[in-house]
């Protein structure tokens, strides 16, 4: 039922038939897109900055780093955060903080993408190592996707939306089912830098609407709710494009 109201809904939207009554949020979104495996081009390579190995925490037990952590939490966290992560620009300083005032800096000058750290350091390692496990409605019907899929799942979305005119810093709404296409409109969107929200797809349409039009957001992206075949993707226009 929901899935069903999901695309009567977004339809609607793309049309611009009355079907909220609020209106400004459907003159504020600018497309609908109705994405799942969307159509491939090659994967985008990411500058980055390697970890810096040499570490403050090399071979100290969890009693040091705990210590660490309450002595010195700035080495602590800088450590950690040169170690695990990877910045496509270092930071200057580890923190800026002032309890009093409430103002809170982390890693400033600093520059990452949340979608390499989450994918690329891992398919550098083991590229077929398990990432997601989707249990589906129907025992025995999992899936499993490698940080190798997901990746190249991640750069289709993302090249995708670039060709939608999603722009770095615009916001985009996620109203689709569980599914690891929901990861993907995550990652994709974190990956070009467009700030995602996600709606649960059992709202209604009033609810998206306020959701919509409080977000700002210019695009919405909504999976065709099917456990089998193929999704669609849809743009401003009347006609659908089958992937």
């Amino acid at each position: 039922m929901a899935g069903r109201m999901c695309i009567s809904l977004l339809n609607a939207l793309v049309r611009g038939n009355v079907i909220f009554r609020n209106q400004e949020c459907v003159r504020k979104s600018k497309r609908v897109v109705l994405i799942s495996r969307c159509h491939a081009r090659s994967l985008s390579s990411i500058s980055t900055v390697q970890p810096d190995l040499s570490s403050h925490l090399a071979g100290k037990t969890y009693s040091d780093l705990y210590e660490l952590s309450v002595k010195d939490p700035e080495t602590f966290w800088g450590s950690i955060a040169r170690e695990r992560l990877t910045w496509t620009k270092p930071f200057d300083q580890v923190t800026d903080c002032d309890l009093t005032s409430g103002k809170i800096n982390w890693f400033l000058g600093g520059q990452l993408n949340v979608s390499v750290n989450c994918l690329d350091v891992h398919v550098a390692k083991d590229p077929d190592r398990v990432a997601l496990i989707w249990e589906k409605d129907e025992p025995g019907t999992e899936e499993r996707i490698t940080y190798r899929q997901l990746l190249e799942r991640t750069c289709r979305l993302a090249n995708t939306l670039k060709s939608y005119g999603v722009q770095r810093g615009e916001r985009v709404a996620i109203y689709m089912p569980v599914s690891p296409m929901a990861v993907v409109a995550m990652l994709a969107c974190a990956r070009i830098g467009a700030v995602h929200t996600v709606v649960f797809a059992g709202f209604s349409s009033e609810a998206l609407a306020g959701r919509i039009q409080d977000a700002q957001c210019k695009f919405v992206i909504h999976m065709q709710p099917r456990c089998e075949g193929r999704p669609y993707l849809r743009s401003e226009g009347p006609w659908w494009i089958k992937q």
